[in-house]
């Protein structure tokens, strides 16, 4: 019993260092969301849900949804195949200075997201954009295109800009789950006669599958979450063919609709906690069938 309590007695001290933190990290997150939940509910004091009804019979709603479940599904994807076949292209034994190739791609990640927009909407100028100029010099178009301001490519614009972003996270978390892998597992698949795609889909994958499963929930929240590429290069449109959520919700707070705002920022949390507990309860099943 004496011991028991002298245990509990030491977590207890140990606890005592990191509480402050604890205490400061809980009312930086408690505080904006209860005030959020509060102006979203509330109409002069009142408790009311006509914030929400009235965003959602909005027509302009059921569009600004669709573009981010496709911003969301098109992004992730893309990210995803990309960094993996680049993860699996550097660890190739033919591949040399593997450090220097991973960080120059790492570079299109650590930049600020500030100063990539900047660049991606200047390259996609109609203009001065180098895009159309080469296109234009190898024949692949005859006349430059209009990427950012014609609803028909402008979304396809701010998609390359943030795969082009976030697929270098997905290569590095690939790469270091590829070399903790023990080579012998190749060499037996070798010695078996299976192909090197083979061994990628049967060995490599299922070990990694974890790697994969945190690499996806990550990008899934950071795509809901992009503000600042798509509010630089096209503010949302032309004819709101870029708006998302996060720059919905940006738009109602410039126009003082703060009660909208809070609504539609209350149902893009409550979308990424949706997204957030079917991978978790994904991946747990996988684990158990394993």
């Amino acid at each position: 019993m004496v011991s028991t309590r002298k245990k509990l007695f030491t977590k207890f001290q140990y606890f005592q260092f990191i509480l402050p933190g604890f205490i400061v990290i809980g009312l930086l997150i408690s505080y904006p969301l209860v005030s959020n939940v509060s102006m979203s509910v509330s109409d002069d004091g009142v408790f009311s849900i006509d914030n929400f009804i009235r965003i959602i019979e909005n027509p302009s709603f059921i569009i600004t949804l669709r573009n981010t479940l496709l911003w969301m599904f098109s992004t992730v994807v893309l990210a995803t195949t990309l960094g993996f076949c680049s993860a699996i292209l550097i660890e190739q034994n033919f591949v040399k200075h593997k450090v220097f190739w991973r960080s120059l791609i790492l570079l299109a990640w650590i930049t600020p997201g500030i100063v990539k927009a900047h660049t991606w909407k200047w390259l996609f100028s109609y203009d001065f954009g180098m895009l159309n100029y080469m296109l234009v010099s190898i024949g692949l178009i005859k006349e430059p295109v209009y990427w950012l301001t014609s609803a028909n490519t402008a979304f396809l614009a701010v998609v390359i800009i943030q795969v082009w972003s976030e697929f270098p996270y997905v290569m590095l978390m690939i790469s270091a789950g590829i070399q903790s892998i023990n080579t012998e597992y190749y060499d037996c698949a070798r010695l078996d006669g299976a192909s090197y795609f083979r061994y990628i889909w049967s060995i490599v994958i299922p070990i990694i599958r974890d790697v994969v499963f945190i690499s996806i929930l990550l990008l899934t929240i950071w795509s809901i979450n992009t503000f600042s590429v798509i509010w630089i290069v096209t503010q949302g449109g032309p004819y709101g063919s870029t708006n998302i959520l996060s720059i919905d919700i940006y738009r109602k707070f410039l126009m003082f609709d703060l009660g909208g705002a809070s609504a539609t920022a209350l149902l893009q949390l409550s979308i990424s906690l949706i997204i957030t507990i079917i991978y978790i309860r994904q991946s747990r099943k996988v684990e158990t069938n394993a």
